[in-house]
């Protein structure tokens, strides 16, 4: 279920997208008001393994990435622009794990999606790029592994600093230019590149703050995990080994400003200044060594937690969690129904 932003409503428009039997049949509904009343829409392939839709911005365009899975072969990325009542297919080379459009989609059009590998002949692109809402595609994988890209992510001003990252089994990487080159930024447990078509459980996540803080967050086989250096470090915040449906917000009102470590003690000096207009005493401030731990943010992340997968919320970017009390679910008894011999 995908819930987004109407302009001009209270509401948002809610996309409700399933599947039910073997072979599956996907089944699409919308609603407008809340989930009071539903609209039937379609789904583009009526047996096939489909994720989404992924919203792009308030353009109101929706994107479907679809995979080869078993006996499904309906392969490709799906564009809808019309409430998913249409849809029309804007990539069917290979199959594709997930789409991820620019914060400013409505301006820039730009679009990345990981390649699903494996299953069309080699050489292909590990990643690729629209810049026309989907029209054209091109390759942006100078620089990274012969290995499926497992998540994507953009920065939230990804139309002034052209940054994003990718991560590929542990492996983690930036491109500050829209994808036309790479650095590798970490490296789990000094993995190296390898040739691998296996896709591994990871998110990325960049703080809606992140020209500010610098932070992202990295859900690796269950586990979440931040980073305040653009990746070069991480630190884990969740002891469950099972995390899941992550959100990260900006928090909904102001956090107080945390008391700043006390300084060093000054050290004198030990004789006058020769240089004219300075004090005769200087001080030293120097960093606290070895200071590990998560760093308390002024974000709000939704998660899942533990086997149960029970709703957490955290106000302060992960430091503490809360269980979230859901609302209480409606029953409905039926009566019985009595088949006639």
């Amino acid at each position: 279920m995908a819930g987004f932003p109407v302009f001009g409503r209270n509401t948002p428009a809610v996309y409700l997208h399933f599947y039910y039997g073997a072979p599956s049949e996907h089944q699409m509904l919308l609603s407008e008001d809340g989930g009071d009343t539903w609209l039937e829409r379609t789904s583009p392939f009526q047996r096939g393994a489909c994720y989404g839709p992924v919203f792009a911005g308030e353009s109101q365009t929706l994107f479907l990435s679809c995979i080869h899975l078993w006996l499904y072969n309906f392969i490709g990325i799906e564009r809808s622009i019309d409430t998913a009542q249409t849809w029309n297919r804007v990539w069917s080379t290979t199959g594709i794990y997930e789409v991820v459009s620019s914060p400013s989609f409505v301006t820039d059009g730009t679009l990345f999606a990981a390649v699903q590998l494996g299953y069309e002949p080699p050489p292909l692109p590990k990643l690729i790029a629209s810049f026309d809402g989907g029209d054209t595609w091109q390759p942006r994988d100078a620089g990274l592994c012969n290995m499926v890209v497992n998540s994507v992510a953009l920065s939230p001003d990804f139309d002034h600093d052209r940054t994003l990252f990718a991560v590929q089994n542990g492996i983690i990487f930036k491109s500050q230019n829209a994808g036309q080159s790479w650095l590798q930024v970490y490296a789990e447990d000094g993995r190296q590149c390898e040739d691998s078509t296996y896709t591994y459980s990871h998110d990325l996540f960049v703080s809606p703050n992140y020209a500010q803080d610098r932070a992202i967050f990295w859900r690796n086989r269950g586990v979440l995990y931040a980073s305040y250096d653009d990746g070069l470090s991480w630190q884990r915040l969740t002891r469950s080994t099972s995390v899941s449906n992550v959100a990260i917000r900006r928090s909904p009102a102001p956090v107080a400003a945390l008391p700043e470590p006390a300084a060093p003690a000054s050290q004198p000096s030990t004789g006058a200044s020769s240089t004219p207009g300075l004090t005769a005493g200087y001080q030293v401030f120097l960093p606290l060594v070895m200071q590990r731990g998560p760093q308390p943010l002024p974000l709000t992340i939704f998660a899942s937690l533990g086997a149960s997968n029970t709703p957490h919320r955290s106000d302060d970017g992960g430091i503490t969690w809360t269980p979230m009390s859901l609302p209480p679910a409606a029953e409905v008894y039926l009566p019985l129904v009595f088949a006639s011999p």
